[in-house]
Formats: C-alpha cells, structure tokens, sequence
C-alpha cells in the first residue's frame, strides 16, 4: 500500500512537547482515502473520508539520555496496531488498521467506525454523557461510566463492556480514559433511540514505557488505578449486575486467553517490527532491547500480576512438549 502524502504533511513542526500524562499524549492525525485498487492511500480535506491516518511521532521516538526532559514513547502505533489486533482476538468488535512502512518509519491507519457508505452515524463519547469536558477524561471513574451505560445497555453489553475493562487491565492499557468508550445508535434512523457499545479503539499498553503514568488503567476502579484486585473487579460487575460466577468466568477467560496466546500473537510480527530498537532510561533493561525482547519482559510481568492479584496462575509447559 503506497503513502502518496508530502513528508510535510506527516511530520509538520510544532509537534514536540514536555512530559505528558497519556501515551497518546498530543497525536497527531488526519483524514485520508485508502484506495484497495491501485493501493495507495492519499489526502482527503472534505468530510467523506473513511479513515484516519496517525503518522510517526518523530519527538516522542527520539532517544536522548542526557535529556531527562526527553519524553520517549516509541513505536507508539505499531504498539497500537498490535493490541488493536490482539483485542480482535478476545471478540471484540475492532475497527479494521494497519501499519504502513514509509521509508524508515511506520505510519497506521484505522477506519472509522461512525461511517457507512455516504452516511454519518451518531455516537457519543462516554465523556460527553456525563457532561464532563475533555480535561476531565482521567478523573471519571469505572463506576461513574458503568452507571452511565446502564441507562442505555442491555445486560449482555454491560458485560461486553466489563470484559473490555478486565482485558485492558490485564494488558496494562494505562491510557484508557472516558473519551475512549463510546455508544452508538443501532442505526442512522432519525427515529432510533436504542444505542449500543460502539467499536473500541485507541488500544495499547503503557507497560513498556518509563515515560508515562505507571497505572495498569486510566480509568480508576475501587479509588485505584493499578494493583486492581479480584475483589475490586468482583465490586465492579455487581455495579453492573453482573452476578459474581458470571464475573469470575470473564476474569479468567480473559487471562486465561492472556497468558496462552500473547507469545505467539507476537511471534507472527514481521522481522522487522519484532527487531526494532527500543532504548532504556533506566536499568530495569540493558541500553538497548529489540522490540521482541521488550514484549517478552512485558509478558512476563503481566503473567506475575496476574498470579498475584487475580490469583490465576500460568501452568508450566509439559515436558513432553
């Protein structure tokens, strides 16, 4: 797929910044046409385009050790385009995206899930149903949103909605916040009430990063935003009226499907995705790690809060096997 767009366009000044409390931080984006015909992907200014393009943050990838400023968050959307993937995997309804190689960087683009042929469907941001602005999107809580939804969702959404929130704290998706859940209206008709969860997007991990708020969570549960506990998902699914065994099966599917599929999810990367350079400002990693190896420390200690706060353990490998 060729990227027909100026390296002006995808690398403007002015996008550097201090330190920043998400891993999204200021990114920058905008609309463009994916052609599957002649394979190529260009500008789109008016308002008919069906995706959005998110191109290499130059700023944020740059390592500067003797910089303590420097905020490094590298490879940002192949990390995106990862568990965006890795969602799909678990059933969950993910927009279709992709990452791009142009040159020396990668570049990704998702489709937007409010469009359908001509037309525009309604959605709201969760933020906004609760009338709060964007500043607030941290400070609302997991309850204020469950109680939110259960005025528009059935039963059998609010659980949708419960398993997307034990999944994000399982893969440390620190940087979800309240603009990144949103209902949509069942259809375009004027006359349509019934909304329902909208696709998810915006997935990640702030696990790998030294840069960014150490919370497996963005959004707070029981008054915390990591460390969260099976007591505390098990208070959060009765505010939902999610009976306890049904809440205790998606916690450990989830982690379940966790445990035994992340290592080979990665596996089927590219070379030369898995074989990136990711440097390290402090010791916790040697100077410099391949994107492979990060993802293997990642696993490792997601496995351990795992273990230790849901209390599911790993089974070790038969020696058969």
């Amino acid at each position: 797929m060729g990227l027909e767009i100026s390296d002006e366009k995808l690398s403007p000044s002015g996008l550097t910044g201090s330190k920043i409390i998400g891993i999204s931080g200021y990114q920058y984006k905008f609309s463009v046409h994916k052609d599957g015909i002649l394979k190529r992907i260009y500008l789109q200014e008016n308002n008919e385009s069906h995706y959005i393009l998110k191109p290499n943050n130059l700023h944020y990838s740059k390592f500067n050790p003797k910089d303590q400023n420097n905020v490094y968050i590298p490879f940002l959307l192949v990390n995106e385009h990862i568990f965006m993937s890795f969602a799909r995997n678990f059933g969950f309804d993910i927009p279709y995206n992709g990452i791009i190689k142009h040159g020396e960087y990668f570049h990704y683009i998702v489709k937007r899930y409010d469009r359908f042929q001509s037309m525009k469907i309604d959605h709201y941001e969760i933020l906004s149903l609760l009338g709060k602005q964007s500043t607030d999107k941290y400070s609302i809580t997991c309850k204020e949103i469950i109680e939110k939804c259960k005025e528009y969702l059935t039963l059998d959404d609010l659980t949708k909605l419960f398993r997307f929130i034990v999944f994000s704290i399982i893969i440390g998706h620190g940087d979800l916040h309240a603009k990144n859940i949103s209902l949509i209206c069942s259809s375009n008709n004027p006359e349509e009430k019934k909304l329902e969860l909208a696709p998810f997007y915006d997935i990640s991990t702030s696990s790998i990063y030294y840069d960014v708020d150490n919370n497996d969570i963005g959004l707070s549960i029981n008054g915390k935003k990591r460390e969260i506990t099976l007591k505390d998902l098990l208070w959060l699914a009765g505010i939902a009226d999610i009976q306890e065994d049904v809440a205790r099966d998606v916690i450990a599917s989830v982690a379940t499907q966790f445990i035994t599929q992340f290592e080979s999810h990665v596996e089927k990367l590219p070379m030369d995705i898995k074989e990136l350079h990711f440097y390290a400002r402090r010791s916790i990693y040697p100077s410099r790690l391949s994107l492979d190896e990060v993802f293997s420390k990642y696993y490792t200690k997601r496995c351990k809060y795992i273990e230790q706060y849901l209390f599911i353990k790993k089974e070790k490998p038969s020696i058969w096997e």
